[in-house]
């Protein structure tokens, strides 16, 4: 009953501010991408000490925390009064839990400069973040061959080798990406939980290639049918940040607003992996989202973009992150390869497809993706591995070898 109402309180908040453009689904925020200008949208954040507040029940009943997606009241009057100083329209808002923030979405008035409407907010002492919604692209590359008949991949990694030493068996990765095929033979068994942050016609969870591609490399079954994953009895958590523009899109995009939502939610419900095969510009409150899941023991692997620039190479830049490429790339910016970056197969990568298929991918994200596996591999071993314990060991296991590749053998013995 209780709960009934709850529902419905939130439900009528959310038609009395009809221009919203997310809506509440069992405690989540779905964004309505179709619906937001993302030339004029700038990101606001402040703290809300809201968030920790304790709130007592009626008589008879326990005292509660307040719901983890719920704008406070205080929070919104903060919202309305910067929207009102400094002519902006509020498109949406919703609390940052992890970092005890609560954000807002706004759209900037269109006879303004954006970076005039940013230097304004930069100013305002009450906020702690100010910066426009950017926006990150997939790295996967189309190609045209046949299928091959074998995966020389996991060959090439020697991850076959120790395959009868450890699966990924009761480690979890959250994969942050499009939408996976949740009844794929080699998946379904697969997925622990997963969670949808952008609004779908349907209704339901899409089958979209980038993030079921990943999902097979990372965690496909061994189960006499289709292909193996790099850790085929890890637990995937697919969370739905990002989008194919078109149906049957290889790439795919994601923005600010949803990949903060997907990472908040990643550490609530602390993986011990986050995968991201994807890339765009540099960020503020994703780095402290990042940060702060690795400070808490999350090990995050990110893909090394194609080529580095204003719009790419976030966050594989960032210290605390697992960076993967594709064997023999060489960055276009002689500074990104001051960070010690690691390899993994990355070319003609055969893999899951929506609809129970299989094709062949290449791209930074697959390689993302195999190294995301071989960490499960490791943690089921030695499970109180650190993330900087992780990121030694992978890196030794590169740079100290033959192989073009990491040596998934050579990380094995390494911890053992």
């Amino acid at each position: 009953m209780i709960a009934d109402f709850k529902r419905c309180l939130l439900l009528a908040w959310l038609v009395l501010l009809s221009p919203i453009v997310i809506s509440a689904e069992d405690e989540l925020f779905l964004v309505n991408i179709d619906s937001l200008p993302q030339e004029r949208l700038v990101m606001i954040g402040f703290p809300d000490r809201t968030l920790t507040r304790v709130i007592r029940g009626g008589p008879g009943r326990s005292y509660r925390r307040r719901g983890s997606y719920q704008s406070s009241t205080w929070a919104r009057k903060i919202v309305n009064q910067l929207a009102k100083q400094h002519q902006l329209e509020v498109a949406t808002q919703w609390p940052i839990t992890e970092l005890g923030e609560h954000c807002a979405v706004m759209v900037a008035p269109a006879d303004k400069p954006l970076e005039k409407v940013l230097a304004e907010l930069s100013s305002d002492q009450r906020l702690t973040i100010s910066q426009p919604v950017m926006r990150y692209r997939t790295q996967m590359l189309p190609h045209r061959d046949p299928y091959f008949p074998l995966q020389s991949n996991l060959r090439q990694m020697r991850i076959d080798s120790i395959h009868s030493r450890t699966t990924g068996r009761e480690v979890s990765i959250a994969l942050i990406d499009t939408g996976v095929d949740l009844d794929h033979p080699d998946l379904k068994d697969q997925i622990g939980l997963y969670r949808n942050f952008i609004q779908s016609p349907s209704g339901e969870f899409p089958k979209e290639i980038h993030g079921t591609a990943m999902a097979g490399i990372i965690a496909a079954q061994s189960n006499e049918e289709g292909i193996v994953g790099v850790a085929p009895d890890v637990k995937l958590w697919p969370l739905r940040a990002c989008w194919s523009e078109n149906p049957g899109d290889l790439e795919a995009q994601c923005n600010s607003l949803t990949l903060a939502l997907a990472l908040n939610t990643a550490i609530q419900l602390h993986p011990d992996i986050i995968n991201l095969s994807l890339t765009g510009p540099e960020d503020p409150l994703l780095r402290r989202l990042i940060e702060k899941a690795v400070d808490q023991g999350i090990i995050v692997v990110a893909a090394e973009p194609q080529q580095y620039g204003q719009e790419s190479g976030f966050p594989a830049d960032m210290p605390e992150v697992i960076t993967v490429r594709q064997p023999g790339y060489i960055p276009s910016d002689p500074q990104a390869d001051r960070k010690r970056c690691v390899a993994a197969p990355g070319e003609k990568i055969l893999t899951t497809f929506p609809g129970a298929t299989y094709n062949l991918i290449s791209g930074s994200s697959a390689s993302t993706a195999h190294i995301s596996g071989l960490i499960a591999l490791l943690l089921q071993v030695q499970p109180k591995l650190s993330p900087s314990d992780i990121q030694n060991v992978v890196w030794r296991a590169y740079s100290r070898q033959p192989l073009s590749v990491v040596d998934a053998s050579m990380a094995l013995k390494i911890i053992e």
